[in-house]
């Protein structure tokens, strides 16, 4: 849809609410998360592999270490991408709409995203409830899957944040271009 090039990371903008830049620099500490824990995920993996084919002696519990950093990371990366607008987008059908319906579209894109993330976010929520309930652990390690998905659940609320800043951001700046844009 013509979207400028979003602004480098952690750079303050001038229209920037102070819930905004929170959301911003938020969503940037979890992606230095997200880097930790794909980092740790990569060693566990080449020593797994080293000592598997090396030594004959693999990690014990590996595949249930990488399996939850695996949801950290992908929950972990989705804020900041969200903010950074690097979530790939198809706009064949909104190229062809109008001026008007494309900022109708886009308001209306922004508001299902975020309500189908807060579902995603509140399940895990609900979740993490239950498996703390249950004291619910992996089977070789014992590692508490309920801390793993509290975390998962916390992370998805950037997801639904950044929505909520994206949309903001819509509302501010095209909602009233709208009747400006007569149907251009």
């Amino acid at each position: 849809m013509g979207n400028p090039t979003p602004p480098p990371p952690n750079q303050v903008q001038p229209d920037e609410t102070p819930a905004e830049r929170w959301v911003s620099r938020l969503s940037s500490a979890l992606a230095w998360v997200g880097g930790v824990i794909l980092t740790l995920m990569m060693l566990v993996m080449f020593f797994d592999v080293i000592g598997r084919y090396v030594f004959n002696r693999p990690i014990i519990g590996s595949i249930e270490i990488i399996s939850c950093f695996m949801g950290l990371l992908v929950f972990a990366g989705m804020g900041v991408t969200t903010l950074r607008d690097g979530h790939i987008k198809v706009d064949l059908v909104t190229q062809m709409a109008s001026l008007k319906w494309q900022r109708l579209m886009a308001v209306f894109v922004h508001v299902l995203s975020a309500l189908i993330a807060g579902v995603i976010t509140w399940r895990l929520a609900a979740q993490a409830v239950q498996n703390t309930a249950d004291g619910s652990v992996t089977q070789v390690l014992t590692l508490p899957l309920w801390l793993v998905v509290w975390i998962m659940a916390a992370f998805s609320l950037m997801l639904v944040l950044g929505l909520l800043v994206h949309l903001q951001r819509h509302l501010r700046t095209n909602v009233t271009k709208v009747g400006d844009a007569h149907g251009r």
